[in-house]
């Protein structure tokens, strides 16, 4: 075919080619490729199918790497037979004595009811299990951070008045 035949010699000076109003290569309108254009002639389709594509959205709680193990008082009570026979709580005048690290357990929290005496060895308890042990006649002897703290302040209270 020669060049003066062709069809785009023959429209030249025309708008469209002889396609129409219409873009006839099937983009149309859509004006760039990939996501160039969503906050201009692409606004409609990006706020209606790809709005939590960009920008923060809410928070990530972060897992914690320390796993509590916890065990209630009813939960003692429950297995207190089981303990005892297995050897990790100790009978003597009837107070039963045990430590929550040999069971595995890290903290001690209040929900049930209780029937025995204890005295109970652990770090880490709740204020509920702190009431219903002592007011049962038992004990809760924890050594933590804030109790070695207090104990260092007596010993250092103690050595001043002795050298007063």
């Amino acid at each position: 075919m020669a060049v003066k035949d062709r069809k785009t010699r023959k429209l030249r000076g025309s708008n469209h080619h002889g396609w129409g109003i219409q873009k006839h290569r099937g983009t149309g309108s859509q004006g760039g490729a990939g996501q160039s254009g969503w906050y201009k002639q692409k606004w409609c389709k990006y706020s209606k199918y790809f709005k939590d594509i960009h920008g923060s959205h809410g928070f990530t709680r972060h897992s914690s790497d320390v796993d509590i193990s916890t065990i209630n008082i009813r939960d003692i009570e429950r297995n207190l037979e089981k303990f005892v026979n297995e050897g990790k709580v100790t009978i003597k005048e009837d107070t039963y004595y045990l430590n929550l690290a040999s069971l595995g357990y890290d903290k001690l929290l209040g929900d049930g009811k209780i029937s025995h005496k204890f005295i109970i060895q652990t770090d880490s308890f709740s204020e509920g299990a702190r009431k219903k042990i002592e007011g049962a006649g038992g004990l809760i002897e924890s050594e933590t951070k804030e109790d070695r703290d207090v104990i260092a302040a007596d010993n250092t209270t103690e050595n001043t008045n002795e050298s007063s």
